[in-house]
């Protein structure tokens, strides 16, 4: 009878540590990664947070290729087709597609070189 006793506290033991760990688990784990301080995305934003880790992965690119390549003109995905097209001198941006003209590459660069020589 001993041995049942013994037998029957040792799996009690066993589910109070399974539920403690279940426990333990469920309460720390995160709905959502922790706030950000990435440029755009704010506390009580409802922008989901990979569209934001994107935008952010984004920025950096653009602003380290810009860092390794200072001679050239870099414009980032803030800058529709269309202000790429004028301000780069690249054509007549009324030509574009009205749904073109809102596109907005994540990295676009021309050389300074192609540029003064076209302006």
């Amino acid at each position: 009878m001993d041995m049942e006793k013994h037998a029957t506290r040792a799996r009690n033991t066993w589910r109070l540590a399974g539920l403690l760990l279940v426990l333990v688990v469920a309460f720390g784990a995160q709905a959502a990664p922790p706030i950000s301080r990435l440029p755009g995305r704010e506390p009580d934003s409802k922008e989901p947070w990979d569209a934001s880790l994107g935008k952010a992965a984004h920025l950096a690119i653009g602003r380290q290729y810009r860092v390794q390549h200072p001679t050239n003109v870099v414009f980032l995905d803030t800058v529709s087709l269309y202000n790429i097209v004028r301000r780069a001198r690249l054509g007549d941006p009324q030509r574009l597609a009205e749904f073109v003209k809102l596109l907005r590459p994540d990295i676009y660069t021309r050389s300074r070189a192609l540029l003064d020589q076209t302006g």
